[in-house]
């Protein structure tokens, strides 16, 4: 039986709202997430009425390919750069 599409909402809140270099990391992460074997979609939508929030909206072939990702040296790279700049922990539902 093949494995199931999976979907991902996350969300990352700043200390600062979103601008100069976090938009720049964002537009990396993203490019380079949907070059990635396995992912069908995947965005950074900076909120509206809080522009220090981040919504992430993610769809996977399998559970390989979302595996494959959270292991990647560039989710690694960006986690590393935002960390610092988080003001909570990130939410995945």
């Amino acid at each position: 039986m093949p494995e199931a599409e999976i979907t991902l909402m996350a969300e990352l809140t700043f200390l600062e709202p979103a601008g100069g270099e976090l938009l720049d990391a964002l537009a990396q992460v993203v490019k380079t997430t949907r070059a990635e074997q396995g992912c069908l979609a995947y965005a950074a939508h900076v909120h509206t009425e809080d522009q220090r929030r981040v919504l992430f909206h993610e769809r996977w072939a399998d559970q390989s390919a979302l595996d494959r990702h959270w292991a990647s040296e560039h989710l690694a790279a960006f986690r590393e750069f935002v960390a610092p700049r988080l003001a909570s922990v990130p939410t995945l539902t």
